[in-house]
């Protein structure tokens, strides 16, 4: 029915509409020379917008029919920005998250015309999830070429973990000695003289 009603008005509504608007009538008048110098012809035939008009619904009804064959994808991507992995899709996957309201716009559209059984509040969270998920892969890609269950090395945990703890406790430590009486920048202070005063008041 569509197909048919595009058809319609195509061949028949929009030409003998704009005819009848520049003409009186349903084709040109060729007769009128100064008219039709003016405005030409809105036949199908002479009308080129017309025409990419036409060709452009054709394609929109081509790939309508190639979805109705073939169907949709049974696997749905979280999203478009996380389809691929690299410094290009992390930057445009940062930029799109932060900005304002945008990531709470699009993912409550996503629960709007998605068939699901969660509610909106557990939808968001599985948004952040998912978006948690796609920058940690996309941040450790060394991680997917080693091997399952590869064991760290033993000079690789020893050198990670002694420079962790040095840090660790030169934070912990350093403002204890800083402030303290072992610093070569302090000075000693001994006692040199005392005062004391004795008030005794009688009623």
């Amino acid at each position: 029915m569509l197909l048919i009603s595009y058809h319609l008005v195509i061949f028949w509504l929009f030409p003998i509409a704009s005819n009848d608007a520049i003409y009186g009538q349903a084709r040109c008048n060729r007769n009128n020379e100064s008219t039709f110098r003016k405005y030409g012809c809105y036949d199908f035939k002479s009308n080129y917008s017309l025409i990419i008009f036409y060709m452009i619904f054709c394609v929109y009804f081509w790939l309508s029919a190639l979805q109705i064959r073939d169907g949709y994808p049974d696997f749905k991507d979280p999203s478009s920005l996380t389809r691929t992995y690299g410094i290009g899709p992390y930057l445009k996957n940062m930029i799109f998250y932060n900005l304002p309201l945008m990531m709470e716009f699009k993912t409550l559209l996503d629960w709007c015309f998605t068939k699901t059984s969660l509610d909106v509040f557990q939808w968001l969270e599985l948004a952040e999830i998912n978006n948690t998920l796609y920058n940690a892969c996309n941040g450790n890609p060394g991680l997917y070429k080693r091997k399952l269950g590869t064991r760290i090395s033993v000079f690789e945990k020893r050198f990670c973990g002694c420079i962790c703890l040095s840090i660790m406790l030169t934070l912990l430590v350093f403002p204890f000695l800083f402030f303290s009486n072992l610093r070569y920048i302090s000075k000693g202070n001994p006692i040199s003289d005392a005062t004391l005063g004795i008030t005794i008041k009688i009623n």
